[in-house]
């Protein structure tokens, strides 16, 4: 039954990457090019391929539509059916009773007044059993060799080793950022910087750089030492982590991953939805800079220190990634239009991903491919008595 369910996932990765592929050519032809739009729709795709294996049972009642019908392999097996007894005749050294043996009933004693016991003509087929010769743990071990060899088996059992190692890194860098945060010293806050309502600050001197970790920020231990200027920078970008969510957001992007780990969108949308979500963050980061040179360089300041969070929102990561940030905010006229474009076309953006959630399910429908039939197995071969 366990191993049953990897076409289920299989067909949930496609069906979501069919989904995925659909909404980013819709982008595509739309031209949407804003961000915060942009943001909306993958978000939405996320939930859809988490939704994935749920909607299918729901959807596959609604064949009010004609559908395309998509072949997979067939996990399933069939049972070599058992030969016939005149089959079994047939090989040497196996008896068979012939016809002209009389019935098993009409055989008895002469005189005697108790008849014969009735034995059956199965037994004579039945090959007697093979001894154990002392040894009963044989035919279990057999049985679970030819259990593990199985490719069904063994695609789920590597499914769960891969999903396991991956899901337990999720579990270690949540907790380890969890610790960090309560472990943290609380910062109380002078007048003169406002933060707004429900915002928790805390510094540790384990990080390095500002981390938002849920819907607090945790500051390095010289924040003290920082101008007034970079202060403010570091609470506008962090703080627009907080409002969108990025923190939970990125928490269920690796989960998909994990669970999916076989399939590239969910490696894919992890890294989407983070360069999404720092470009909102520059945007509010810029607002509170003298200008874009100075912000530029607060972010290579903390992109040269270490980052030992495995799970948070920094501000600066060291990684290819902050070079094209850095590009995209320099450059005034490309920032200005990621920000900018048609309500229309943002809306139509959203609407994308229903319609294309319904052309990936209820248009494709996945029929298993008819499995070998036995003439084409090989013969198996009987054990000689």
């Amino acid at each position: 039954m366990i191993p049953s369910l990897i076409p289920v996932l299989i067909e949930a990765a496609l069906r979501a990457l069919v989904l995925a592929l659909a909404v980013w050519a819709g982008l595509r032809l739309l031209r949407v090019s804003n961000v915060l739009a942009q943001k909306a729709v993958w978000g939405l795709v996320l939930a859809a391929a988490f939704l994935m294996p749920l909607l299918m049972p729901l959807i596959a009642h609604w064949q009010w539509m004609p559908a395309a019908a998509v072949r997979m392999p067939a996990w399933n097996q069939t049972v070599e059916p058992a030969p016939a007894a005149s089959s079994l005749s047939a090989r040497p050294g196996i008896f068979a009773p012939s016809q002209a043996t009389p019935a098993p009933e009409s055989i008895s004693a002469p005189g005697s007044r108790f008849p014969a016991p009735v034995i059956s003509s199965s037994e004579f087929d039945a090959p007697p059993a093979t001894p154990n010769f002392g040894n009963p743990a044989a035919a279990p071990q057999t049985n679970l060799r030819h259990v593990l060899q199985q490719p069904a088996v063994l695609g789920w059992l590597l499914y769960l080793g891969v999903s396991a190692a991956l899901l337990v890194r999720l579990c270690f860098g949540l907790g380890f950022a969890l610790r960090l945060w309560w472990t943290a010293r609380p910062v109380r806050w002078t007048p003169q910087f406002p933060l707004p309502a429900g915002l928790r600050l805390r510094s540790t001197p384990r990080v390095a750089s500002p981390v938002a970790i849920g819907s607090g920020i945790l500051l390095p231990a010289d924040y003290a030492a920082w101008d007034a200027e970079k202060l403010r920078v570091v609470l506008a970008h962090e703080y627009s982590h907080i409002r969108q969510g990025d923190f939970y957001l990125q928490i269920l992007a690796r989960l998909y991953a994990s669970l999916f780990w076989f399939s590239p969108l969910g490696w894919w949308l992890q890294r989407k939805l983070s360069d999404l979500g720092e470009a909102i963050s520059d945007r509010a980061g810029l607002e509170h800079a003298a200008s874009r040179s100075s912000y530029a360089q607060v972010l290579l300041e903390f992109a040269a220190l270490p980052r030992p969070t495995l799970i948070g929102v920094a501000m600066a990561r060291n990684s290819s990634s902050l070079s094209d940030r850095i590009e995209r905010f320099l450059n005034e006229s490309t920032f200005h239009h990621c920000f900018t474009g048609s309500r229309r076309r943002a809306f139509v953006a959203v609407l994308l991903v229903p319609v294309a959630l319904f052309a990936a399910t209820a248009l494709i429908r996945v029929d298993a491919a008819p499995p070998l039939s036995p003439q084409r197995r090989p013969a198996q071969h009987f054990r000689p008595w």
